[in-house]
């Protein structure tokens, strides 16, 4: 039967769309599945453009084109360039009409921007999406939108403009917009795609050392050693720690994952085994990276000292309350 589904058909389905009834979900196959492939891709377009209209248009819209990329596996250029275009209207309207998006529609909306954001052109498009995405993180006063993967595609896409926007704009915009680089154990680093050598040239191109400091605190910086007790410092790490001008802020910036701030059982074992990653550097053959280790190691054990008597002072009172 598909194989009889011809142009007429596929206009006599876009002109039921002209109900405001009619939700649009159904069509939205029209744009994925083999089935329909051989419909000519113009049509096609302007089946998206007016699914795109519908009151819940550009969530449809990035449904069928997920859909769409995942069907086209490997290819090069799964949506073609006026696909893109609305793909990224899409985008833009979906975070300004929501900002409490399911992990589904984060999913989809990420495939999508990778899709788009990976090609050139649509300039006006990309930067439409960067003002509604840095609105969406002002407005949640820096908690962010709940599009995690989506903000870490365009952050791996786009990061001179990403990075751009977040050091612009009034204190309190920096400062939520700093929020979202800051490493949270239950989340995706916004900055974990993006290539160490792109962060390591944006950084240097700035006038103001304390990014790098910034930067730092936004990479996921212990890693499993393969042993299961056992970290160690990720290599883009190291290869960002030995680019910065100053090692003492990149590595203070490291420290501040030293505490997790999501965690089972002990928390001071965690501290200890990502101070002992740290301990490598005390061994690095810059004086000045040596230096900084020593110095933040040092005030790493306190921390673990302070929390390892915080632990068995609970303990303790756990104990006594059974009695």
């Amino acid at each position: 039967q598909y194989r009889n589904f011809t142009e007429t058909d596929l206009e006599r389905c876009m002109a039921v769309l002209a109900d405001p009834d009619v939700s649009g979900w159904v069509h939205g196959d029209l744009l994925w599945r083999s089935e329909y492939a051989h419909l000519p891709s113009a049509k096609l377009v302007q089946l998206a453009s007016t699914l795109l209209e519908k009151p819940n248009g550009s969530n449809l819209l990035l449904d069928a084109l997920g859909m769409r990329l995942h069907n086209a596996g490997d290819a090069e250029d799964g949506l073609g360039n006026e696909l893109r275009k609305l793909g990224l209207e899409a985008a833009t309207l979906q975070i300004q009409r929501d900002r409490d998006g399911s992990d589904m529609v984060d999913h989809h909306l990420a495939e999508v921007l990778n899709a788009c954001l990976s090609h050139g052109g649509h300039n006006a498009e990309k930067i439409n999406w960067l003002d509604a995405l840095f609105t969406a993180i002002d407005a949640s006063y820096g908690s962010g939108p709940d599009y995690e993967s989506a903000i870490a595609t365009t952050a791996a896409a786009m990061p001179d403009d990403f990075l751009d926007r977040v050091f612009q704009g009034t204190d309190d915009q920096q400062r939520y917009r700093k929020r979202q680089l800051e490493h949270v154990s239950h989340r995706r680093s916004v900055l974990g795609d993006i290539e160490i050598e792109r962060l390591i040239a944006w950084g240097q191109a700035q006038t103001d050392p304390q990014v790098w400091k910034i930067l730092a605190n936004g990479l996921s910086v212990f890693t499993p050693s393969g042993d299961s007790d056992r970290v160690r410092l990720a290599d883009g790490c190291i290869q960002f720690l030995e680019a910065s001008p100053n090692p003492v802020d990149v590595l203070n910036g490291y420290a501040e994952q030293i505490m997790p701030n999501g965690w089972s059982g002990s928390r001071a074992d965690i501290m200890t085994r990502n101070t002992d990653a740290l301990r490598v550097l005390l061994e690095h053959e810059d004086q000045a990276i040596r230096d900084a280790a020593r110095q933040v190691v040092t005030q790493a054990r306190t921390w673990e000292t302070a929390e390892r008597a915080r632990e068995k002072q609970a303990d303790e009172a756990k104990e006594q309350s059974f009695e």
